[in-house]
C-alpha cells in the first residue's frame, strides 16, 4: 500500500526542487506531500541557462502535481525574488513551506509558518522508508552545492532525534532534555547525539532506547 501523503500540500521556492532533481529523488515530492505550488519567480531561477540542462527540461515538462501559481501579495524587500513570493504564496495558502536558505526560513518561522527543506524531505521518506538515507546524503554532498555541517557527514556516527515539522500538535517529549542524557543536546524539538566514529551499536542501542521512550 501507498503511504498517504503526510500533508495536502506544499509551497517551495526554488532550491528543494533543484536538489531533489539533480539527485533524482523529485518524486519524493508528491509521495510525501500531494501536491507542490511554486511561484513564478522559482521558475525564472530553475528554468535561468545556468541551471542544469535536466532541471530545466522537467521544469518545461512539469508533472500534474507541481503547480506555478504567483502569490497575490508581495512579503517585502527582504531575501531573493524565489523566496519571497514562496513564502508570500506559503502565508496565503496556510501551506508548509520548502526552503533550504537560512535566511528566509527564519523570516518565515517569524511569519508564523512550518518550514522544512531539502534534508527534512529526505529524513521524512527515509522514515517512512521510501528510500535509504545514507546513500542519497552521499549523493547530495557529491552532487550539489548544498551546505551541510560536518556532523551531517554520512562518516559521522551519530543518531538525530526530530519531530514531524507537518504536525501542529504539541510535543509531549523534550528532545534535547532526552538527547542530553546521552551526552547530546538540542532543542526541544530538535536533538542529535554523536559517537565516535565506529560506535555503531552504541548508537543503536541509544537510538532503541530513545524510540521506545518516545512511543510512551
Amino acid at each position: 500500500m501507498t503511504p498517504s501523503p503526510i500533508t495536502p500540500g506544499a509551497v517551495s521556492d526554488t532550491g528543494p526542487v533543484h536538489y531533489l532533481l539533480q539527485i533524482g529523488q523529485i518524486e519524493l515530492l508528491p509521495r510525501l506531500l500531494g501536491r507542490v505550488w511554486a511561484p513564478g519567480a522559482a521558475i525564472v531561477e530553475l528554468t535561468d541557462q545556468a541551471a542544469p540542462h535536466h532541471v530545466r527540461s522537467w521544469v518545461a515538462q512539469a508533472p500534474d502535481w507541481f503547480l506555478v501559481t504567483e502569490p497575490s501579495s508581495s512579503l517585502g524587500p527582504a531575501g531573493g525574488a524565489g523566496e519571497r513570493a514562496a513564502i508570500a504564496l506559503a502565508r496565503e495558502r496556510k501551506l508548509p513551506l520548502l526552503c533550504d536558505d537560512e535566511a528566509a526560513r527564519r523570516i518565515a518561522r517569524r511569519v508564523g509558518l512550518l518550514v522544512s527543506g531539502t534534508l527534512g524531505v529526505l529524513q521524512q521518506a527515509h522514515a517512512r522508508r521510501m528510500i535509504e538515507i545514507v546513500p542519497v546524503m552521499e549523493r547530495l554532498l557529491r552532487s550539489t552545492n548544498l551546505y551541510l555541517s560536518e556532523t551531517l557527514a554520512p562518516r559521522i556516527t551519530k543518531v538525530s532525534v526530530g519531530s514531524n515539522p507537518w504536525v501542529r500538535e504539541p510535543l509531549r517529549h523534550n528532545l534535547a532534555t532526552i538527547c542530553e542524557r546521552y551526552g547530546g543536546g538540542g532543542h526541544p524539538k530538535v536533538g542529535a547525539i554523536s559517537f565516535p566514529i565506529g560506535a555503531v551499536e552504541e548508537a543503536r542501542q541509544a537510538a532503541a532506547e530513545i524510540r521506545e521512550e518516545l512511543k510512551s
